[in-house]
C-alpha cells in the first residue's frame, strides 16, 4: 500500500504505543470511528469505555467525523484514556449484579413486612386478627434473614483478584448494603415479639 494511501499515526495507551495505519479514502475518511475500531482491536478497549484524545484537550467523539478535521495528519499521536476489556471482571460483575437484583426483591419483601408491622402497631387491625398476623409476619422475616443471609454467602465465595478495583468495590458495597438490610430485618423482627408480648 503506498504511504500516500494511508494515514500513518500513532496511539498512547497508558505506557504502551500503537502504530497505527488507515486507509486513506476518496470521502474524506479515516474517520474517529475507523480509530476507535483499531483501538478495540489493538489496545482491547471497548468502544464504549474509550476516550480518544488529540493534543492534550480535544476529545473525538464524533465517530462519523473524518480524523483530518481535528487537525491529525501524518506522525500525530492520539491518547487513548479507557480500561482493557477483562473477561475475569466481566464474569464477577454479572455475578455481583445477579446477587443485586436479589437483594433488591428481597428488600422489596421486607419493605411491604414493614409496612405491616407499622399498621399493626399504630392499630389498623383489628385485636383479634393480630396475634395471626405476627405469628405469619414473624415466619416471613425468618424467611427473608435466610434469604439475604444466602446473598452474603454467595458473594463472601467470589474471589475477586486485587487488580479488578471495579468488581472488588461493588462487591464490598453491596456486602455493606446487605448487612443494613440484615439489621433493619432484626430490628423488625423485635418490634413483632414486642408486639405479641402486649397480645
Amino acid at each position: 500500500m503506498a504511504d500516500d494511501e494511508v494515514l500513518q499515526l500513532t496511539l498512547v495507551h497508558g505506557s504502551r504505543k500503537y502504530p497505527v495505519e488507515l486507509l486513506i479514502k476518496e470521502d474524506g475518511g479515516p474517520t474517529v470511528e475507523d480509530l476507535a475500531n483499531f483501538a478495540a482491536q489493538a489496545a482491547e478497549v471497548p468502544r464504549g469505555s474509550q476516550r480518544l484524545i488529540f493534543k492534550g484537550r480535544q476529545s473525538l467523539t464524533e465517530f462519523a467525523k473524518p480524523l483530518m478535521t481535528f487537525g491529525i495528519k501524518r506522525g500525530s499521536k492520539v491518547m487513548l484514556i479507557g480500561k482493557k476489556f477483562d473477561p475475569l471482571e466481566e464474569e464477577n460483575m454479572k455475578k455481583i449484579l445477579a446477587t443485586e437484583k436479589m437483594a433488591d426483591n428481597i428488600e422489596k419483601r421486607l419493605t411491604e413486612h414493614q409496612e405491616e408491622v407499622s399498621g399493626i402497631e399504630k392499630g389498623y387491625l383489628q385485636a383479634e386478627l393480630i396475634p395471626k398476623a405476627l405469628e405469619k409476619l414473624s415466619r416471613k422475616l425468618k424467611g427473608i434473614n435466610e434469604e439475604f443471609m444466602k446473598t452474603l454467602e454467595s458473594l463472601d465465595a467470589l474471589i475477586i483478584d486485587a487488580s479488578l478495583q471495579q468488581a472488588k468495590g461493588k462487591k464490598k458495597s453491596l456486602i455493606q448494603r446487605i448487612q443494613v438490610l440484615l439489621d433493619k430485618t432484626d430490628e423488625t423482627s423485635s418490634k413483632i415479639e414486642s408486639l405479641r408480648d402486649t397480645c
